[in-house]
């Protein structure tokens, strides 16, 4: 998985949800590795796409999708296609 994120930085969509497995990496932890992969976190909220906060506590469940910082914003990119 790492050599195709590294590759071709393709657009990632992961359910997440905390439920204390051990040896599991955490949500947050997901969320920074792609970071430092040199993406950014997004979330549909209130009929928008907006960039996702890391949050501190345990995540239930949702979906974040992670866009590469070199392409346009998802939002950007939606109004030119």
């Amino acid at each position: 998985m790492e050599k195709t994120i590294d590759k071709f930085h393709p657009i990632i969509t992961i359910e997440l949800g905390d439920m204390n497995v051990e040896d599991v990496p955490t949500s947050k932890e997901l969320i920074k590795f792609l970071i430092d992969k040199g993406y950014q976190a997004y979330e549909y909220k209130d009929g928008k796409i907006l960039p996702h906060v890391i949050r501190d506590e345990l995540y239930s469940y949702m979906i974040i999708f992670f866009w590469d910082y070199a392409l346009d914003s998802p939002t950007d990119w939606c109004s030119k296609h």
